[in-house]
């Protein structure tokens, strides 16, 4: 990481740029095309996928995995296809239990303390389905 121009280390101290981004451009090679996709992510809101197709997309031989041989493109592609998969068995599991939790509330109806706060956690539940979803979305 601290290979990087020191202006993307400025973005990132400043929090213009994540985690994320900066190590999707470790692997680009050429500084002059890590700033230009530093400036394209910053002025377009790019997500992590977008940033990661244009270091590609752009010249094949930008990136360059030789220093890191335990991740090459193949491997990398792989973990963000098992991050998808991890983000989505998640959502399942979750959506999986907000139906049953909703199922043991209908039954409880009548004992409104218990009710209450298993509607709390019902709602909870929601709330974390929906930044789980718009996590994966970032990705």
């Amino acid at each position: 990481m601290l290979d990087l121009p020191q202006e993307i280390l400025d973005n990132y101290n400043k929090s213009i740029i994540n985690n994320s981004t900066v190590n999707e451009l470790i692997f680009v090679k050429n500084r002059d095309k890590q700033l230009q996709i530093v400036k394209k992510a910053i002025e377009e809101k790019l997500t992590i996928r977008e940033i990661r197709k244009i270091a590609k997309d752009n010249d094949n031989s930008v990136y360059d995995c030789s220093d890191y041989p335990l991740l090459n493109k193949d491997k990398i592609e792989e973990l963000d296809l098992k991050t998808q998969r991890s983000f989505d068995k998640t959502i399942t599991i979750l959506k999986i239990a907000l139906n049953k939790l909703g199922g043991i509330i209908e039954s409880v109806e009548d004992n409104w303390i218990v009710y209450e706060t298993l509607m709390q956690h019902k709602n909870m539940i929601d709330k974390q389905i929906d930044i789980l979803i718009k996590e994966k979305k970032k990705l």
